[in-house]
């Protein structure tokens, strides 16, 4: 059976629907993608796009070892497949989410554990995970989805350098389908600018 460029040989030999790879247009993606960051260690792709153990294993075996979920209940799922670092990319609001993700981390001690953080609330949320390894703040950039305003953002650094114990990892952000990364690119730049009065940030 062929779709387009797809070949399917034997349709009948699985139900739909089904969650189907060309590993051959699979490898020429990676290998794109690669060659456009030129190291795998700044590839940090996001899980939600597979939510699978089996891609997950087949991105780290390229040296992707670097990635980032939406849940609690992927990132248990992806902690069996032993990355390097798994980024919480959905800002805790809750105890009880942040007692259920230190259990995880706690299991799982050679994965390094990070989440992200757009007020200081999740600061304070964060702040009760044992060996959380750091957190990056989150931006808004410009889609108004998530994160914090960059020309608002200045309780939020105080908070996270002069009255807590959170390591401080980086910038996230989410540069949408929209505006693209120009508009990010132009935020973080001006979000620079106020890390630069921070004595322990490295850029």
């Amino acid at each position: 059976m062929k779709f387009g460029n797809y070949t399917i040989n034997n349709p009948e030999s699985f139900e739909t629907p089904e969650y189907v790879i060309f590993e051959n247009i699979l490898q020429h993606n990676i290998d794109t993608i690669l060659s456009m960051v030129k190291t795998p260690s700044r590839l940090i792709p996001h899980a939600k796009t597979h939510k699978s153990r089996e891609m997950l294993n087949f991105q780290i075996a390229r040296g992707i070892t670097r990635h980032k979920t939406s849940t609690l209940e992927e990132i248990q799922i992806l902690s069996e497949c032993n990355p390097e670092e798994l980024i919480l990319a959905y800002p805790l609001a809750s105890e009880i989410k942040a007692k259920r993700y230190s259990e995880i981390i706690n299991q799982n001690k050679n994965i390094k554990y990070s989440a992200i953080a757009g007020t200081v609330y999740h600061l304070d949320i964060l702040s009760k995970i044992e060996n959380l390894d750091g957190v990056y703040i989150d931006l808004d950039t410009g889609m108004h989805r998530t994160g914090i305003d960059v020309n608002e953002s200045d309780e939020l650094l105080k908070k996270l350098f002069t009255d807590s114990n959170l390591n401080f990892k980086g910038i996230h952000g989410y540069d949408g389908h929209l505006v693209g990364i120009f508009l990010f690119l132009a935020v973080f730049n001006k979000f620079k600018t106020l890390l630069f009065c921070v004595k322990f940030v490295e850029m």
